[in-house]
Parts: structure tokens; C-alpha cells; sequence
């Protein structure tokens, strides 16, 4: 059982936060526990969640939300075009499970559920120092590959199973369509008949990504 307050687990998380994130012009918000770091061109903000369910355990784990401004701009035009009403938070969104050795072969919906879980205080400073280190050598590795709109474009043309990987993310998807035709073009139909291949395959296994479908289908009436 742990009785420590969540509030005292977050400034612990946060202290360790800093003492990575310092050194790659990252700026903390001690209240929200999260972390930015922004140029002309994107923004990257790193922010901790926490889920209380004292005394049992207290969950946490770290999302990541970037937005490369110009391209945010093409899918609000496309979103305009074909679904206005839809929010645009991020063209990536990334969560702790996806880094982690352990959760290596499970599948998305699996990483997604992923959480640092203490159920005694002898956990605290062994998991927030696991976690900590995760950023070190996994995440901001992967942030620098994909710092700005042509790296990201880079990084899905050389990893087009990244978009697979997170099928379910519809702004990452369309974001990732997106990027391609605004860099590499030349490739974008065979991403498009990678993708294809992928949801059919999975609808013959009886798992219907419909909004996938129907955006892809929509992006190669405007695009191709």
C-alpha cells in the first residue's frame, strides 16, 4: 500500500524531469509537470500524468505532443476541406509505452496503456529513475531524428510501419500523408499503397479502421 501524497510523488517526478531536461533547452512548468521547448518552426512539450488510486498505487508516465507550425497549417486546410467540426491537437503524439524495452512486442493498444505503477514507496525512486532514464536513451534520440517538418518526413519515409504502429492516431496519420506530399512527394503513392496493404489486410482479419479509409481515400481525391 503507499500513503505518500500525489503531490509530493509529482515534485519528485518534476526534480527528476529537470535534472534531464535542463541540458536540451527544455523550460519547465512545475505546476502542469511539463516541459517545452519551442523554435520558430515547432513545439515539443513532455508533460507527466498521474492517476490516484490511493492507498492501492499511484500511476504516472509521460506523453509527448509535437506541432511543426506549417504543417499543422496544410491539415487545418485539409480538415477544412473535408471535416471542418474536427479538433486539430498535434500532428504527433507519443506515449511512454512506445519506448519501452518491456512493451517491445505488445501491441499499440497495450503501449498505449502503459503506466509506471507504485504500490509501496520502495517504488518511487526506482521507477522514477527508470523513467527518467528512458528519456535519456530513447526519447529525446527519437525527438532529434524528428526535430523538424523534413526530418519528420525523413523518419516516416525510411519508417513508414511508425504510421502502422499508430494507425489509431487520425492526426498523426493525416499529418503523416501530409508531410510527405509536401516534401518527397515522389513517394507519397507508395506510402499510400504501403498503408492500403495494411487496412485491408486487417479488415480481411475482421479489424475495420473505418476513419482511416475514408480520410485516405479523401486525401487521394484532393492530392493524388
Amino acid at each position: 500500500m503507499i500513503d505518500m501524497k500525489p503531490s509530493v510523488l509529482k515534485a519528485k517526478v518534476y526534480d527528476d524531469g529537470v535534472k534531464v531536461l535542463q541540458h536540451y533547452n527544455y523550460k519547465g512548468n512545475k505546476s502542469k509537470c511539463a516541459f517545452t521547448n519551442k523554435n520558430n518552426n515547432r513545439s515539443i512539450e513532455l508533460t507527466y500524468e498521474f492517476n490516484n488510486y490511493i492507498p492501492i498505487k499511484i500511476e504516472f508516465y509521460f506523453t509527448i505532443t509535437i506541432k511543426y507550425f506549417h504543417l499543422l497549417q496544410e491539415l487545418k486546410k485539409f480538415y477544412q476541406k473535408v471535416s471542418p467540426d474536427e479538433p486539430i491537437k498535434w500532428n504527433v503524439f507519443q506515449l511512454e509505452g512506445f519506448f519501452c524495452d518491456e512493451m517491445k512486442n505488445a501491441t499499440s493498444k497495450e503501449k498505449v496503456a502503459y503506466k509506471n505503477q507504485i504500490y509501496s514507496e520502495n517504488d518511487v525512486d526506482f521507477l522514477i529513475n527508470k523513467s527518467g532514464r528512458l528519456l535519456e536513451s530513447k526519447v529525446l534520440p527519437f525527438l532529434k531524428k524528428i526535430d523538424d517538418e523534413e526530418s519528420f518526413q525523413k523518419y516516416i519515409s525510411t519508417n513508414p510501419s511508425f504510421i502502422i504502429e499508430h494507425i489509431i492516431d487520425i492526426e498523426l496519420f493525416n499529418s503523416s500523408l501530409l508531410v510527405i506530399k509536401l516534401f518527397n512527394e515522389a513517394n507519397l503513392k507508395s506510402l499510400i499503397e504501403f498503408i492500403e496493404d495494411f487496412l485491408f489486410d486487417q479488415k480481411a482479419k475482421g479489424y475495420n479502421y473505418k476513419r482511416n479509409f475514408e480520410y485516405l481515400n479523401l486525401f487521394k481525391s484532393f492530392y493524388l
